[in-house]
C-alpha cells in the first residue's frame, strides 16, 4: 500500500514519488531530489508498519498470553 504512494507521481497524482521523479528529470539528474524522496517513502513505510503491528497486539493481548502447564 505505501508503495503506491511513489507509484502515483506516474500517474500525475502527487505523492512522495515527486521527488525521485524531479530528480530524475533535470539534467544532470538531482541526487538529493531522489534519495530523499526515496528515505521518506522508507520512513512512512516502516512508521506504517510499527503502528499496524501496534495495533495489531493492543487487539489481540490473548496471542501473547503463556499456557503452562
Amino acid at each position: 500500500m505505501i508503495g503506491l504512494v511513489t507509484v502515483t507521481a506516474l500517474l500525475g497524482l502527487g505523492g512522495l514519488g515527486q521527488f525521485i521523479l524531479r530528480g530524475f528529470r533535470v539534467l544532470p539528474p538531482y541526487p538529493t531530489q531522489i534519495i530523499v524522496g526515496t528515505l521518506l517513502s522508507v520512513v512512512l513505510a516502516v512508521v506504517v508498519d510499527l503502528a499496524l503491528l501496534a495495533l495489531e497486539r493492543a487487539l489481540t493481548p490473548w496471542s501473547r498470553l503463556r499456557v503452562t502447564v
